[in-house]
């Protein structure tokens, strides 16, 4: 947790510079390349099996960090809540933003890394609740991607192993399959 809110206090003054942009036809066809989505877009056909669910810290992102699809906390920008804890660490670490309850995948995804399912557990006859956060985490804990009803966002990190930093978010929204939009903020 302490490398997250490091790595947020760091980016605060960036993140408040930075805006989202609107993405052309080839400007999203050159994102979705940059951001690997074939190789993400794989990850959200798996199946996994997942814990009980489990109750974690939530923190919000803060005004300065640009407002994320599905009500994202940035707590979850690493997956170090797949690491029990006790009650008492998590009332001591939810003081500002509260609880929140996860399920987190047995299975690795694709890429390395665990899986959340953020929110109310699935309906009576088995299907996903949409208003479900699926999180997509990468070998090195940090986040690859969330999906939240017909959005995907995707994350870009560059640097050296426990010194990564957030550059770039790329958002798309599907309308019965097809890209209705997208968009990207980058952090300079």
């Amino acid at each position: 947790m302490k490398k997250i809110i490091i790595l947020f206090l760091i980016s605060l003054s960036i993140f408040s510079e930075s805006k989202w942009k609107r993405l052309s036809k080839e400007e999203r066809i050159g994102a979705e390349k940059e951001f690997e989505i074939e190789k993400k877009s794989k990850t959200l056909k798996e199946k996994f099996s997942f814990t009980k669910e489990i109750i974690v810290p939530y923190s919000g992102c803060g005004e300065d960090f640009p407002k994320m699809i599905g009500e994202f906390p940035c707590s979850f920008l690493s997956d170090e809540h797949s690491i029990k804890k006790s009650v008492e660490d998590v009332n001591r670490d939810s003081a500002d933003g509260g609880r929140i309850g996860i399920r987190v995948s047995k299975e690795k995804n694709l890429l390395g890394g665990k899986v959340f399912l953020v929110g109310d557990d699935p309906k009576e006859d088995g299907s996903k609740n949409e208003d479900h956060l699926e999180v997509y985490y990468l070998k090195n804990n940090y986040i690859s991607h969330y999906k939240y009803k017909n959005y995907l966002v995707l994350f870009k990190w560059v640097g050296e192993k426990s010194s990564e930093s957030l550059i770039s978010i790329f958002v798309i929204r599907y309308d019965k399959g097809k890209v209705f939009s997208s968009k990207r903020i980058d952090f300079k």
